[in-house]
């Protein structure tokens, strides 16, 4: 994405919050991931759970049909208010912040579903502060923030042409992620415990990146029409994404 103020990055999720809840229940990307979490974080009806990154609820929602209670955070207003109307649960209390802000609440287990801030922020050693003695952090992350054999990928096709539209699609500057890195920075015994393989389609990317805040990411400022003009022309039908699911211990 580059430097971009936190600020923007509200702004970008809150832009992003009604297309992104249509997305998640429409394509298999967010629902899976949701249902595999709360499968191993093996949740029972005494518990109480904070969810880290709950977006739009899609997660919290699958959270509390399990438990006692649940406690979920996100920095957007718009994705809260979506949460809010979506679960519409009384075992759920939600808050409207930036999750490095909030304190002074702590659970034997708390879960995040693809939401990398508790990873990439400078602030993740603050994540254990959640956590309860004996406590432990449910969380997932897509493969492309860890090392892997090169490929030919669809991201070299749509590269290919935006080159002809006259667009240079960004090089992204992600950190590679390895297990000692996230114990360093989270300050916890990872490990990981799970994957799941994705089958997605192209008008699934397509409706995926329509999305402000993932189009920004990937696209930089490349105007959208371009962007899905591109995939398009690819040939592209299927292809598998890969998610990684992880278990940390205070």
């Amino acid at each position: 994405m580059g430097r971009v103020d936190k600020q923007n990055i509200i702004r970008l999720w809150d832009e992003s919050a009604i297309l992104y809840h249509q997305y998640a229940l429409k394509y298999p990307l967010y629902r899976k991931t949701s249902e595999k979490l709360v499968q191993l974080a093996n949740l029972n009806r005494k518990e109480e759970v904070i969810e880290l990154g709950c977006g739009t609820g899609i997660t919290t929602k699958m959270i509390a049909e399990k438990v006692k209670k649940v406690i979920a955070i996100d920095q957007s207003k718009k994705a809260i208010e979506i949460a809010k109307k979506y679960v519409n649960k009384p075992n759920v209390t939600f808050i409207c912040d930036d999750i490095f802000n909030v304190s002074g609440i702590k659970a034997k287990k708390v879960l995040s579903n693809i939401c990398v801030s508790p990873v990439f922020s400078e602030k993740s050693n603050r994540i254990k502060n959640f956590l309860k003695k004996g406590g432990e952090i449910y969380f997932s992350l897509p493969n492309q923030f860890f090392k892997r054999r090169r490929k030919k990928l669809w991201v070299d096709e749509v590269r290919r042409y935006l080159k002809e539209f006259g667009y240079e699609m960004p090089r992204r500057g992600d950190a590679i992620l390895t297990l000692p890195l996230i114990e360093e920075k989270l300050g916890l015994k990872i490990e990981k415990i799970a994957e799941l393989k994705i089958r997605r389609t192209k008008e699934d990317l397509i409706e995926f990146f329509k999305i402000p805040v993932f189009r920004r990411h990937s696209f930089g400022n490349i105007p959208e029409e371009i962007i899905c003009k591109a995939f398009k022309k690819t040939k592209i039908k299927t292809f598998t994404s890969t998610i990684y699911f992880f278990r940390g211990r205070r």
